[in-house]
């Protein structure tokens, strides 16, 4: 039975509410988006919007909460010394912690090292990080 530290920690690097989740901040290759709730649909949804046009932002919070550690070999201490893939500001509607930051900084070709409030977190597949950036590629460029 596993039942070491990193054994019994959370694995994925986002463990927020989705719902709570009311401003996305995203810079990536030097540019910087921002995605904002504005009101509720008639399904009582959150309507998300980037440049005042509504968008869908299911694929992105898939690939957001698809961001997760493999094995508890992977958490780490280590600073970044690669490039930064892709950083995150999320603003929550939640009193008790009303800000994330999430950085992705390329590792090596098979991980990225990711950091959570500016501190080091795990390895996760880079394969994971390049499905978010295409997610905001899809958001920011083709306006869906």
């Amino acid at each position: 039975m596993a039942a070491s530290y990193n054994s019994l920690r959370h694995r994925q690097v986002l463990t927020a509410d989705f719902e709570d989740v009311c401003q996305v901040d995203i810079s990536l290759e030097g540019a910087d988006y921002t995605l904002v709730t504005d009101g509720k649909d008639k399904d009582d949804q959150p309507v998300w919007k980037y440049q005042e046009e509504e968008i869908e932002i299911d694929s992105f919070q898939k690939e957001l909460y698809a961001l997760s550690v493999n094995s508890p070999e992977d958490y780490t201490t280590e600073k970044p010394s690669g490039k930064e893939e892709i950083s995150l500001s999320l603003y929550l509607d939640n009193e008790r912690c009303p800000q994330i930051s999430i950085q992705l900084y390329r590792y090596d070709g098979n991980d990225c090292l990711a950091l959570v409030n500016g501190k080091p977190f795990a390895l996760i597949p880079r394969a994971d990080a390049v499905d978010l950036i295409e997610a905001v590629n899809a958001i920011v460029l083709n306006g869906v």
